[in-house]
């Protein structure tokens, strides 16, 4: 819900002002997979990157590095099960001095510290409800019969 509101919140003071602050450019990014995403949601701009330096990459406010790192880290974590299905990472606000709880592959890691430190965040580790996973009693039952 917050991250929604300040989602929002972005997206009316950059209406308002008529222009965006940029946290990074999609050139910024090491993973081309992640580069291509940031691309693809991000403005282009002939601004220079405060970041990089970049004239070419896509410009990124804070409302379209959040959704990278939606789409990017949590969408792509997704596990799908027989009956179901849910992702196993999740990002939210965290205290600097805390440690990481999840570890990336080092051709990863630099970028989604990038992410962590422009946004203010931190990836975490999501345990899913169960029903999401496909364990709930009617199914359990009926799985039972069949068996």
């Amino acid at each position: 819900m917050t991250r929604a509101l300040n989602y929002l919140a972005d997206k009316l003071r950059s209406l308002s002002f008529g222009r965006r602050d940029t946290l990074v450019c999609s050139d910024c990014f090491a993973d081309r997979g992640l580069a291509l995403e940031a691309r693809k949601l991000g403005q282009i701009s002939k601004r220079k990157c405060r970041h990089c330096n970049s004239e070419m990459g896509a410009k990124l406010d804070r409302a379209a590095l959040d959704d990278v790192a939606e789409n990017f880290f949590v969408r792509g974590s997704f596990v799908r099960t027989e009956f179901g299905g849910a992702t196993v990472l999740r990002f939210g606000a965290w205290r600097q001095d805390s440690h990481r709880e999840v570890r990336f592959p080092t051709w990863l890691d630099t970028d989604a510290r990038l992410i962590e430190n422009s946004l203010g965040i931190g990836f975490r580790y999501y345990g899913p409800p169960t029903w999401r996973l496909g364990e709930v009693e009617p199914l359990e039952s009926l799985m039972h019969i069949l068996a």
